[in-house]
């Protein structure tokens, strides 16, 4: 769900806090590969080549994490789409409430990456928010996840901070719809 990328450093680039959540039809073993153009930094549970775990249908993994998280650096920049939505600083609450449910995130995915990027974000008057592609995400970021889900929804933002806003034409959201095994990233 919760993706963010932020040029920490001028040759690589930080994908933070991607959530993985899993929703299996049944209680269900499975197993989950990451591949990204880079590397791994960060992960809880921890990662050892994949994590194997057991997710309710509720959510709930091996009974007590909600998703599975890691942070990653690429070995190159995201290409980042040209639309995107210019939001004022005051404004990110209600963009958030707004556009993630039509993004395809739940109320409670929504609530988690919302309260993550308000806190986390640098100060700003202003900030430029892109939707990465998903051919773009499933490319540079690997994701591999056995038994396969029924749905799979990747949803990676950029926020880049700005002084003033920017004009931009804002993308066109494809509704999601969660049925069988769905995985929300």
């Amino acid at each position: 769900d919760d993706g963010q990328l932020n040029s920490d450093f001028s040759h690589i680039q930080i994908v933070k806090k991607p959530a993985l959540y899993l929703y299996p039809v049944r209680t269900a073993k499975i197993e989950v590969r990451l591949s990204p153009e880079g590397k791994i930094i960060r992960a809880i549970p921890g990662y050892n080549g994949r994590w194997r775990v057991t997710a309710r249908k509720d959510g709930l993994i091996d009974g007590r994490f909600r998703y599975l998280f890691y942070e990653a650096a690429l070995d190159k920049q995201i290409e980042l789409p040209r639309r995107g939505w210019s939001v004022r600083r005051d404004n990110l609450n209600r963009w958030f409430d707004k556009h993630l449910r039509e993004m395809g995130l739940d109320r409670a995915e929504a609530v988690d990456l919302k309260a993550y990027w308000l806190e986390h974000l640098p100060q700003s008057p202003f900030y430029t928010i892109r939707l990465v592609e998903p051919s773009v995400v499933n490319q540079r970021l690997g994701l591999k996840i056995d038994p396969k889900p029924d749905r799979l929804l990747r949803v990676l933002l950029c926020f880049t901070p700005s002084e003033k806003p920017e004009k931009l034409e804002a993308p066109r959201l494809a509704k999601f719809r969660r049925r069988g095994f769905t995985a929300v990233e």
